[in-house]
């Protein structure tokens, strides 16, 4: 007898996940371009539990010497969707930038499928 201890969702289960998904990202997408920095600060407190007093302010001495070396000229601690947002979009204290890449999760991939080609809130 074959025991599943993991199955897939069925294409309607991933349908809607990704309906959700889209959303939720298109509404942070919006808040932080009306909220700038307070709408940032208020995403990486809830979904990373992180706050700190300047989105400037470096990780490790070594990984902002690698960064260095790879020719970034600003380094900001902060990552998921509203980092996305933040770099695509900009706020007050962070400019917005020409290219985003790298890995994330579903959230920051949709993030990055509605910001490509220049974010027009609706």
């Amino acid at each position: 007898m074959i025991r599943y201890l993991k199955q897939g969702k069925d294409a309607q289960a991933k349908s809607d996940a990704d309906v959700n998904v889209r959303a939720t990202v298109e509404g942070i997408l919006k808040d932080i371009e009306v909220r700038g920095d307070e709408a940032v600060r208020e995403y990486s407190q809830k979904f990373d539990n992180w706050s700190p007093a300047d989105f400037h302010d470096a990780p490790h001495r070594a990984i902002v010497t690698a960064m260095h070396l790879a020719g970034a000229d600003e380094i900001l601690t902060l990552g998921g969707v509203q980092a996305v947002a933040a770099m695509a979009i900009g706020t007050q204290s962070i400019q917005s930038v020409e290219m985003l890449v790298g890995p994330g999760n579903m959230f920051v991939a949709a993030a990055k499928r509605q910001l490509y080609g220049g974010w027009i809130a609706t």
